[in-house]
C-alpha cells in the first residue's frame, strides 16, 4: 500500500519518536517533522548523538540549549510560528555538528513545549548505508513511542567491509557470515531482527518500524520482499511494520506478509 506521506506511520499518542541505523536518518527525521508540522501539529525535532545543522528548508528554526536562558520559551515562540523547530545543545567547534540533547531532556520536551511529537535522530552512522550499534548505541530515550529504524538497500551488493557498513565487524557477527563478503537481503534480515541489530535499545511495548530506503535503485522493492521474507524465519524482534522507501523521491510503501 503506497503511503501519501510518511505521517501516516504515526499515531496521535506517538509522543516520543526515535530513528536509528543507517542510510537516511536525518533526511526522514526532517521530513517527517515537516510532515507532522503540516498537518498542524506542533513538533520537535532533535538528536541525542550529533547532527550535521539543519538548512533552513529542513526546519522552522534552531534553537540552542547553551545559547538561551530561555531556552524552552523560545521554542515554544518559534513553534507558534512555524510548528517544527530543531532544538539542540551547542555547536561543537571544530566538528561543524550540533551536539544533542540528553535523552531524558529531549523526551520530556513535548510536555513542556506544547509539542505533540518530538522527532529524535538517536544513532550515528558516519554516513554508511548500513550499521549495527557499539556498545553504547543507540541512544534510545525510555519513553520512546514509535521506534524506527532505517537501512539502505544499496548496501546490497556491496562488500561487507569498513567502507561500506558502520561496525561491518558487528553486522558479520550478527549475519554469521564472514567480513568481507558480498552484503545480501539474508544480511540486512538478522540485523533487522537480532537483539543487538536494528532494534537494540527499543523500549518494552514500543511500535518498531522498520524502513529500507533507497527504493529509487534497480530491484529495490524485490530486495526489500527478500529481506522481509529471510527475516520472518528468524528468532529475533520482528517489526511491526516494514516499510520499503525512497526518502530522496518522498515515496514510501508498506511490505505485506
Amino acid at each position: 500500500m503506497q503511503l501519501q506521506s510518511i505521517a501516516e506511520l504515526v499515531n496521535p499518542g506517538d509522543k516520543v519518536i526515535s530513528i536509528t541505523g543507517a542510510g537516511g536518518k536525518t533526511s526522514l527525521m526532517f521530513l517527517l517533522a515537516n510532515d507532522l508540522a503540516d498537518n498542524g501539529k506542533r513538533v520537535v525535532s532533535t538528536t541525542t548523538t550529533r547532527i550535521l545543522p539543519p538548512h533552513r528548508t529542513e526546519t522552522g528554526g534552531l534553537v540552542l540549549k547553551i545559547r538561551n536562558a530561555n531556552f524552552l520559551k523560545r521554542i515554544k515562540s518559534r513553534l507558534d510560528k512555524a510548528h517544527h523547530v530543531t532544538a539542540a545543545y551547542r555547536n561543537i567547534n571544530g566538528l561543524g555538528k550540533l551536539e544533542g540533547l540528553d535523552p531524558i531532556q529531549a523526551q520530556e520536551l513535548p510536555d513542556l513545549v506544547a509539542a505533540a511529537h518530538i522527532v529524535i535522530e538517536a544513532d550515528g552512522a558516519a554516513m554508511r548505508p548500513l550499521k549495527a550499534p557499539g556498545e553504547h548505541e543507540p541512544v534510545v530515550p525510555p519513553k520512546t513511542n514509535l521506534h524506527i529504524g532505517v537501512m539502505g538497500l544499496d548496501s546490497i551488493g556491496r562488500p561487507l567491509n569498513k567502507k561500506h557498513a558502520f561496525r561491518s565487524e558487528l553486522i558479520a557477527e550478527l549475519a554469521g557470515v564472514p567480513e568481507g563478503e558480498t552484503i545480501t537481503p539474508d544480511v540486512l534480515a538478522h540485523l533487522a531482527v537480532a537483539d543487538l541489530g536494528a532494534f537494540k535499545g527499543c523500549p518494552e511495548g514500543a511500535r518498531k518500524v522498520l524502513v529500507l530506503n533507497k527504493a529509487d535503485q534497480p530491484g529495490a522493492e524485490e530486495a526489500a520482499l527478500a529481506v522481509m521474507k529471510a527475516a520472518e524465519e528468524l528468532p529475533g524482534i520482528q517489526p511491526d511494520m516494514w516499510v520499503v522507501a525512497s526518502i530522496k523521491e518522498r515515496r514510501f510503501q508498506l511490505l505485506f506478509r
